[in-house]
């Protein structure tokens, strides 16, 4: 009988020890700043801070989310509120489980150590300072479904160097892509009508642009101290160019104006070098050359 009752409590113990054991470490604490992914699920909402009125929208991140340096979002999310991650110092990689899900404006600003984002498959628009100033943001590819791109979306990013646009985009925001520093190459889709006012200003690293065909507008400062740019080369349809749009790019060798532009501002040229004008004879450029500003800068060359 003793030795029963030896053997029970033998085992009891045993027992007690393994719960203990694996209780210890499924509590651990694997989700602390250094961790390499986290897979955020139904299961552990707690990472952000929902809110109280819709359940499928995020407002940001609770004390254990902002710990994390990689956030997916989850299915039951429908919309990231303005503002919801702005001025995170820690996150790094965020990605979507809901094509849907929407994204507000400023959402991710001033995230400075955010480097690569996997947007939802089906948004419609990146929202105004969505991106502003994510200096370390590297590269971008811009879902099949967007079709405008905000005012301050990418401004700052001093870090990106790769964007990839999709062939149904139609609109570029004022200042969306303005002071991205490390942008060398930008390819705009014949999708795109208009380009807003300083959209690629002060892009120092641009070296070349393809211009579409669906362009109509391009903005004000629209290209302004883009210094690396050699040449400007645009396509017939493009009927109005703001002030300094080009101005003040100072590696321009050649600049390509079509027949079709039909007002262009006297500063929209403005250099301090030399550089070749190729347009059209009787255009309404060629009739207005001598109200440019700094016209004794180009050697007009008649396509």
């Amino acid at each position: 009988m003793k030795k029963f009752i030896c053997l029970c409590l033998v085992l009891s113990l045993v027992c007690l020890f393994a719960s203990c054991s694996g209780s210890t470490q499924g509590n651990g604490d694997s989700n602390d700043v250094g961790s390499n992914q986290v897979s955020v699920t139904k299961a552990n909402r707690d990472y952000f801070e929902w809110d109280p009125v819709d359940a499928s929208v995020i407002d940001g991140c609770s004390a254990k989310g902002l710990k994390q340096k990689e956030l997916v979002i989850p299915m039951e999310c429908t919309k990231i509120s303005g503002g919801a991650f702005a001025e995170n110092g820690i996150l790094e990689k965020v990605s979507f489980e809901n094509p849907d899900t929407i994204i507000n404006l400023g959402a991710f600003r001033q995230c400075t150590a955010l480097k690569s984002v996997e947007l939802p498959k089906n948004l419609k628009a990146l929202d105004s300072s969505v991106f502003y100033e994510c200096t370390s943001l590297e590269y971008i590819v811009i879902p099949d479904s967007v079709t405008e791109i905000g005012s301050n979306a990418f401004y700052g990013c001093t870090s990106l160097t790769t964007i990839q646009i999709n062939s149904n985009l139609t609109n570029i925001g004022r200042k969306a892509f303005s002071m991205c520093t490390s942008l060398n190459e930008i390819n705009i889709p014949d999708s795109v009508t208009e380009v807003e006012k300083s959209a690629f200003e002060g892009c120092s690293a641009l070296t070349k642009v393809e211009f579409g065909s669906g362009i109509s507008t391009i903005g004000d400062y629209a290209f302004q101290d883009c210094i690396s740019l050699k040449e400007i080369k645009l396509q017939e349809g493009v009927k109005e160019i703001g002030a300094t749009a080009f101005g003040y790019c100072h590696a321009v060798e050649d600049i390509y104006l079509p027949q079709s532009v039909e007002t262009i501002d006297k500063t929209t040229l403005a250099q301090n070098h030399k550089f070749n004008l190729h347009i059209y004879e009787g255009s309404y450029v060629d009739q207005n050359l001598s109200l440019m500003v700094g016209n004794d800068m180009f050697n007009v060359v008649y396509e």
